[in-house]
């Protein structure tokens, strides 16, 4: 795991460990241990090697990842795959260093401790759980007029999960309850303003996005029209109709014109045509008490969106940290040959667009063409979201010494604004 709490100084500790640890030492490991080396490299230089295979958009996001991934063996990573075991030199809290020589193991055939909590992992003391869909799970508080959203991710049954929840809120009386949306572990996915028009009773903007016109263009509209035409054009709350008329007119009479980036219009079309000003209303029901979110680095994506979309808006509070920063608008994806024998060498994806957050009085840089600075002004359309996740109300970091107790941490803290404590 990553101790986040010092701004340029985060570092790796011990976040769980297999319950048969005893076996291949007789130190004893501790939660919060935290890594100094790794197969004998200091720890920094081997991460300075390690982020040049990691994604990332964020600082968090990239610490997140690495914490992650730096104990696995994968064709991906600088690891040798015949190298059976891995040598970690580790700190104890009181300043004491302990080597650990582990064997690489099949995941799956690895018993953890359990430290590490993920979704199903119950963490709500107080509540019980009700209902659950793919998007989520819902508790309810044994004695408060308060809800846990357990969101997993903005997956293609977003729309009928959430009438689900909507369904089951007004036949039980709990639209006017408080809600604390727990997206800690949330994934990406789509039509997040399906469940933000339900969770929030005010008007709010959405983001928007923009699609980089190149030679690739003409290709990837036809893959669009493809999918439109078979039924499979997902993330959106219509047939793909809207989506498509923009990339048919909009887009190619832009490209053709040797435009560089095509009409910023709301993000994909998910929710409404493309000459709508983004604002939207919310739904004929919704619950109507207050909502505290909690937040990240684990996701991004269309969570980023979600966070941006309450953030900037002002929706409700959230508590915990920045969001991943990764949302884009579209990628294209194609493999890369060798020019003689044909034979491919990597799968390469490239960015199609940027997402643009609604915070559209953020000062931007006036400059020329030749990028001479001319002053500052406002960006009628909002900032470029990848990279510039929106900061949380109550940032809240996760430490070698709180990682025990983070969760409820956070919890106790949304219940505290709520008035529930």
């Amino acid at each position: 795991q990553t101790d986040f709490g010092t701004p340029g100084g985060y570092f790796l500790f011990v976040g769980d460990y297999a319950k048969n640890i005893s076996e291949y030492t007789s130190e004893n490991v501790e939660i919060g241990d935290k890594l100094i080396s790794f197969n004998n490299t200091p720890v920094d230089e081997y991460l300075d090697e390690l982020k040049l295979y990691m994604r990332y958009s964020s600082y968090n996001g990239l610490w997140r990842q690495m914490a992650q991934h730096i104990s696995r063996q994968h064709w991906r990573l600088p690891v040798p795959l015949d190298k059976e075991k891995m040598t970690l030199k580790l700190e104890k809290s009181n300043g004491q260093q302990y080597e650990l020589t582990l064997p690489y193991t099949d995941q799956d055939d690895i018993s953890w401790e359990g430290y590490f909590k993920a979704h199903g992992d119950h963490r709500y003391e107080g509540f019980d759980k009700t209902i659950s869909a793919e998007c989520y799970d819902l508790y309810e508080h044994q004695s408060k007029n308060v809800l846990v959203i357990d969101w997993y991710g903005f997956r293609a049954s977003l729309i009928e999960d959430v009438d689900k929840l909507m369904e089951y809120a007004q036949q039980n009386g709990l639209l006017n309850h408080d809600i604390i949306f727990d997206g800690t572990r949330s994934r990406g996915g789509s039509n997040g303003n399906y469940l933000i028009q339900r969770l929030f009773n005010e008007p709010y903007k959405a983001t928007f996005g923009d699609l980089k016109l190149s030679d690739l263009t003409p290709k990837f509209v036809e893959n669009r029209m493809r999918a439109y035409e078979a039924g499979r054009l997902g993330g959106v709350d219509d047939d793909g109709t809207r989506q498509i008329e923009w990339l048919t007119t909009d887009v190619m009479e832009a490209w053709e014109r040797g435009d560089n980036f095509s009409n910023r219009v709301q993000h994909k079309l998910s929710a409404v045509d493309k000459d709508h000003d983004g604002v939207l209303q919310p739904a004929e029901v919704t619950f109507t008490g207050e909502v505290v979110s909690l937040l990240g680095p684990h996701g991004g994506s269309h969570l980023d969106q979600y966070a941006s979309m309450v953030i900037d808006n002002k929706l409700g509070y959230t508590i915990g940290m920045p969001v991943g920063g990764f949302s884009s608008t579209w990628e294209f994806g194609e493999v890369l040959h060798f020019p003689i024998s044909g034979k491919p060498v990597v799968y390469f994806e490239w960015g199609m667009g940027h997402t643009l957050r609604p915070n559209v009085d953020h000062p931007i840089r006036i400059a020329d063409k030749y990028g001479r600075l001319h002053g500052m002004g406002i960006d009628p359309d909002g900032a470029v979201l990848e990279g510039n996740p929106p900061t949380v109300d109550k940032f809240i970091p996760q430490t070698r010494e709180n990682y025990l107790e983070y969760y409820q941490i956070i919890m106790d803290e949304a219940m505290r604004h709520l008035g529930h404590r």
